[in-house]
This record gives structure tokens, C-alpha cells and sequence, in this order.
């Protein structure tokens, strides 16, 4: 099966990789592939960031993906690196 990634996902995965406190880009990839798998099973044809978002939670919940984000934002200063 041939999955087309959206453009909403591709900046989503691009903010996801490059936010500190999220798990960078092994998270984004972690979430990218679970989402690729629940698409498969669904017979979807489109990854979207709503998607990704809906996986989110198998890789590190939101509560505490959130809590780390903003403890990394506090001590360092700074939220993205690019």
C-alpha cells in the first residue's frame, strides 16, 4: 500500500523533531510509523498531522510530553533548536 504523507503532517513532524522537550526527531519518527500502521489497518491513503497527533499519546502522553516541553523551555531558555 502506497501511504501519501500531507503537507500539515510534514510541518508537524518538522516542529515535532526540532521542539526540545518532545523526544526530537526519534519521537517524530516513532509517531510517523505508528501512524503509518493505524493508516495500513484503517486503509487510509494519507498521513495527516491529526494523525500523528491521534499516536501521540501511544509514544509519551500528551500530560507528560507537555510537562517535560515546558521544564526543557524553563531551564534552557530557548524552545526550538534549529
Amino acid at each position: 500500500m502506497k501511504l501519501h504523507v500531507a503537507p500539515d503532517a510534514v510541518k508537524w513532524l518538522q516542529m515535532r523533531a526540532s521542539t526540545l522537550g518532545t523526544g526530537g526527531l526519534g519521537r517524530a519518527l516513532a509517531c510517523f510509523y505508528l501512524a503509518c500502521k493505524v493508516a495500513f489497518v484503517q486503509n487510509a491513503d494519507t498521513i495527516t498531522a491529526q494523525n500523528l497527533e491521534d499516536v501521540t499519546g501511544m509514544t509519551m502522553g500528551g500530560e507528560d510530553a507537555q510537562r517535560v516541553a515546558e521544564v526543557v523551555a524553563e531551564s534552557s531558555g530557548i524552545r526550538r533548536v534549529v
